[in-house]
């Protein structure tokens, strides 16, 4: 107990000593704001901001210590490093506004030296910085545009892009954030690294969040981004998919074209943007290569040295696999496709084949009945709903389905509803439901089912259980 409030202790001290530093520096930069329109100010100002590197240095100190206290106590989810980016901003306008006055200072002084006249209101341009140095100018938290001449006219400030970790938004972030900030060369890589921060959302900022903000850090910050989304392959085959998978429109409205324009436009934009060098192979091979199993295309991949691999080169490649299988002796194995066969259901013998057809199907005879069932093929592990070389009781499918649509599947291929069989009728079958010993498959059971035992064994099923 005496630890937590030890710990209460120095996290509220930190706090206070944190905030304290953090009001000296929004101070000294509200009076540079003062100075920059009245003159008067200016000297006061730059006297102050001598302090500037101190406060700020006594203010990550204190926000250090805030932050272990949080961790001893348990409570770090509350820490916030907003407090930090906003303080951190605040000082680096400060210090913007004093290298203003500065150079401000040092022209009106040598104008006045030059032409023993009054003091003109004129904007100098810093040819170090880049920029155009205005003691009237307000410097804010976002890179600002500014011209080249002399002219004193401010362009409206461009934003700084944002990254959610997209590989489609990530060219643009890329070429935007590098022109904006990190060809500066006045800005000093922990100016570069904070904007960085304040550009990347979550996905992104989990790729840097363990590297420290420093000086040298900055390089290392951006190589990590760049390996982790600087995928060329992975953008044009994310881009080529999606455009497949596009969902097609039966009805014509300006919204529906209006969707259509925004796929296909951005995306075959991006496309262009990559430079690939033959587009029209590369988009044969996205097609292509998706109906190949998995373990031919992580072969592939393995043996590809190029990022955007053409058909040619992935038709060769299938070529080789299939020598190589035959060579290896692996068998291959395919389900070919076999029209419905009929079989006759055999009828117990009886001196009235017809009047044993006429039970079955609830004694009417005016028509003719064929009682024959549809044979899918000859292999009984052949799925009935996807296909696959499994039983259809054993498919994960067929179990997602309702017991409703489960009856339907049943039903429509004419399969026995104890055993799931298509080469006898239910009356023929010796299983029963595993839970009620009903007369139905334990996947077909419901709640409120009840069993059904026939009477006598060579008693014929109602219609209910009979196979559809």
């Amino acid at each position: 107990m005496a630890d937590v409030d030890r710990l209460n202790r120095d996290k509220q001290r930190a706090a206070r000593r944190r905030d304290a530093a953090a009001s000296h520096i929004e101070a000294i930069y509200s009076l540079g704001l003062t100075a920059s329109k009245d003159s008067s100010c200016v000297p006061k100002f730059l006297l102050a901001a001598e302090d500037l590197q101190s406060y700020w240095s006594k203010f990550t100190l204190e926000n250090d210590s805030l932050l272990e206290a949080m961790i001893e106590l348990g409570t770090e989810s509350e820490f916030s490093n907003n407090v930090e980016l906003e303080v951190h901003s605040t000082f680096l306008n400060a210090k913007a506004l004093v290298i203003q006055l500065k150079s401000s200072s040092d022209s009106h002084i040598s104008v006045s030296e030059a032409s023993n006249s009054d003091k003109l209101d004129v904007a100098v341009i810093d040819d170090n910085a880049g920029m155009i140095v205005n003691p009237t100018a307000q410097v804010g938290p976002v890179i600002a545009s500014t011209e080249s001449s002399g002219s004193n006219v401010q362009l409206p400030k461009i934003p700084l892009p944002t990254f959610d970790g997209r590989l489609q938004s990530w060219p643009d972030f890329r070429d935007r954030f590098s022109i904006l900030v990190g060809q500066r060369s006045h800005l000093s890589n922990i100016e570069k690294f904070y904007y960085l921060l304040g550009c990347l959302q979550a996905g992104p900022t989990d790729v840097v969040k363990g590297i420290t903000v420093s000086e040298t850090t900055y390089d290392l910050a951006w190589s990590a981004l760049v390996k982790r989304y600087d995928k060329p392959r992975q953008l044009a085959t994310n881009l080529v998919n999606e455009m497949l998978n596009a969902t097609s429109s039966h009805q014509e409205s300006p919204t529906v074209l209006i969707n259509f324009l925004n796929i296909f436009c951005e995306n075959i934009a991006l496309l262009r943007s990559l430079n690939v060098a033959d587009i029209g192979s590369f988009l044969l091979f996205a097609i292509s290569v998706r109906c190949l199993p998995s373990t031919t295309r992580r072969l592939f991949e393995q043996g590809n040295t190029v990022d955007f691999p053409t058909v040619d080169s992935l038709l060769c490649f299938v070529k080789d696999r299939v020598e190589v299988l035959e060579n290896s002796g692996s068998a291959p194995t395919h389900f070919p496709a076999k029209p419905p066969t009929k079989s006759i259901i055999s009828l117990p013998k009886s001196a009235n084949p017809k009047s044993q057809i006429a039970k079955a199907f609830g004694g009417h005879q005016s028509s003719p009945v064929a009682l024959v069932t549809n044979r899918q093929s000859d292999d009984p592990l052949r799925c009935w709903l996807c296909h696959s070389p499994h039983s259809v009781e054993s498919c994960s499918g067929f179990k997602d389905l309702s017991i409703d649509d489960r009856y339907a599947l049943v039903s429509k291929h004419r399969l026995c509803m104890i055993c799931f069989d298509n080469s006898h009728w239910a009356n023929k079958c010796k299983s029963s439901c595993s839970i009620c010993h009903g007369r139905h498959h334990h996947l077909l059971h419901r709640d409120n089912s009840h069993a059904r035992t026939p009477s006598s064994k060579g008693s014929i099923a109602s219609p209910d259980d009979t196979q559809c």
